[in-house]
Order: structure tokens, then C-alpha cells, then sequence
């Protein structure tokens, strides 16, 4: 990734379409516009196993846009590296299907997903959950519904006939919950929304809301919570109208056919990183508490949600 020309970069828009079939018959969108923020690693296949002594493979799905990816998780990679006495290469990749499709046929080792994409990924192959960050005592976040500030739209049915922004198709705060609540009111998300933009990252939602390329967008409450608290200008002309349910929060996951000791190394590294005092500096700065178990019954509402929107 190339964070030069990224810093370059100020809400580059492609108009292009893309046919991405979204969800089932029931919902059919058509024609979003792809919001392109920046370059992405093309997808490569990177070795047969970390018995050969090649990095260990780690991927951060694009929650957060490369840059912020490479700021907030550099510091933890290279703890993890050193735990392990192992080499980790960072993969990024624009979509939540990439990294999916890697982890399944094993060229990604560990990696940070958005709880929507782990549902689906546990439809296809065995995955399994390493890890699950603690985050203001909970192991729940939310969707958040943004509009600008100075929008006159107050709650979801006022987004009728508006532009909005998700992030990924298999996103579940930035896109499924929306996607259900416009199926909620009688509709699809093409009936209902003006015009759909697809930007790859929450950051980049929020960003395009805040200078109006969209007019609303659901995006992941822990990211806007953070950028309040940290970088407050990138939210301060914004307003949340909604707040959706509780749902599981996004997990550290791997293949369930990992080398076990493998495994069994990462959880417990994973499991103690509030111990070390180094690892709780580490998570201090990305204001996590510490990270526990993860278990599948957490995600049972982002299974029914999908459900009802028919995936």
C-alpha cells in the first residue's frame, strides 16, 4: 500500500458500475456506484504453509480505510511477531469476499474480520474464532445511521428517495442492518435510496457523508466512536439518527484446519495481551480493553437479520 499516494488522495469517485449481487432474488441492487478511496493488494497466492518458514499471513478486512489500518494495527502485528519468534506479513484487500475466499483456502493464517463476513464465511468452510476485543466492558457494538449535521432527515424513513453510502457487501453494520431496516418499512434498498455508493471502508463513509457525496450511511459504532474521541474534526459535522441492536463484536478468526499449535499459540498470545504491559500499551492506544473467547451463539441476531433479508 502505498500511503504516499493515499495521502494524496481526497475522495477520489469512480463512476463505475459494478454487478455485485448483493444479496438474494428478494433484494436485487442494481448498479452501485463503487466509491474508490485507494489502491488495494491484488489478491496472491502466498505459500502452502508457516512450517516453510515464509511470514505467517495476517489480514485486517477494510473496516477502516489502508491507511488508518496500517496506523492502529502495525504496533500489534509486530508484537504478535515477536511473541511468536515469526515473521507476519500484513495483507490488505478492498473486500470482505477476498479476505474470506483467502482465509478458506488457506493462504491467510489469522485475520481481523467484520462479524457479517465471519457469518458468511462459517456458511462455506470451517472457521474458527480466536479472539474477540473488549470494548467499553462489552463484546457487543452497533450500526450507526449518520447524516450531516445540517440534514433535515430525522429518523430512517426520512432516508426514503436519498443517496447513502455502505461499505461492503458482506458488512454487516455497514450495510446488512440498513439493508433489513429498508426491508422493515416495505422495500429494497433500490426502491427505497436514491443512488447506492459502496466505499470500502467506514472511515470512507463517514468521510463521504461529511462532505456530502452521500447524504446518510450506517456505519460501525466503534469506528465513529474512536474517531470522536481521537480525531474529532473527522466527525463533529455529523449526527447519529439510529442506533441499531446489539451485535457480536467483529472477531480475530482462522481456518479451523490451522496447524493446532498455531493456534494454540495465537489464542493464548491473543487471550494475555492485557497482561503484558507492553501488549496493554497496545491496546490502551486502540482502546481496547483486552480480548476473550468468542463464541458462535454471539452472532445468532446478524444470522436472523441476514435471514430476513433473504441471504
Amino acid at each position: 500500500m502505498r500511503t504516499s499516494k493515499y495521502s494524496k488522495i481526497i475522495l477520489l469517485v469512480t463512476f463505475a458500475f459494478i454487478a455485485v449481487q448483493a444479496c438474494s432474488d428478494q433484494i436485487d441492487e442494481a448498479e452501485p456506484v463503487v466509491v474508490d478511496f485507494s489502491d488495494t493488494a491484488p489478491i496472491a497466492v502466498f505459500r502452502d504453509s508457516v512450517k516453510t518458514g515464509m511470514p505467517l499471513h495476517l489480514a485486517v478486512a477494510s473496516m477502516i480505510s489502508p491507511h488508518e489500518t496500517l496506523t492502529h494495527y502495525d504496533k500489534l502485528i509486530k508484537y504478535i511477531s515477536n511473541k511468536i519468534k515469526h515473521p507476519i506479513k500484513l495483507e490488505q484487500h478492498k473486500t470482505y469476499e477476498e479476505v474470506n475466499s483467502l482465509i478458506e483456502l488457506m493462504h491467510i493464517d489469522v485475520a481481523f474480520i467484520c462479524s457479517g463476513a465471519y457469518v458468511e464465511a462459517e456458511k462455506k468452510f470451517p472457521i474458527e474464532i480466536l479472539a474477540v476485543p473488549v470494548v467499553n466492558g462489552k463484546t457487543t457494538y452497533n450500526a450507526y445511521i449518520i447524516v450531516h449535521e445540517k440534514s433535515s432527515i430525522q429518523n430512517f424513513a426520512d432516508l426514503q428517495g436519498k443517496s447513502f453510502a455502505f461499505t461492503d457487501p458482506l458488512s454487516n453494520t455497514g450495510r446488512s442492518y440498513a439493508v433489513k431496516r429498508a426491508v422493515e418499512l416495505g422495500h429494497n434498498p433500490n426502491d427505497f435510496f436514491s443512488k447506492i455508493i459502496y466505499t470500502h471502508a467506514h472511515d470512507y463513509s463517514i468521510r463521504a457523508v461529511s462532505q456530502g457525496i452521500a447524504e446518510a450511511a450506517t456505519v460501525h459504532s466503534l469506528i465513529f466512536d474512536y474517531l470522536k474521541l481521537r480525531n474529532p474534526d473527522k466527525v463533529k459535522n455529523l449526527r447519529i439518527i439510529e442506533k441499531s441492536e446489539d451485535f457480536g463484536m467483529p472477531p480475530v478468526v482462522v481456518h479451523a484446519k490451522l496447524d493446532s499449535k498455531i493456534k494454540s499459540e495465537l489464542r493464548r498470545i491473543f487471550l494475555t495481551l492485557d497482561k503484558d504491559p507492553e501488549g496493554k500499551r497496545i491496546l490502551d492506544q486502540l482502546l481496547v480493553e483486552k480480548y476473550v473467547p468468542g463464541n458462535k451463539v454471539d452472532y445468532s441476531t446478524i444470522r436472523n437479520n441476514l435471514s430476513f433479508i433473504g441471504r
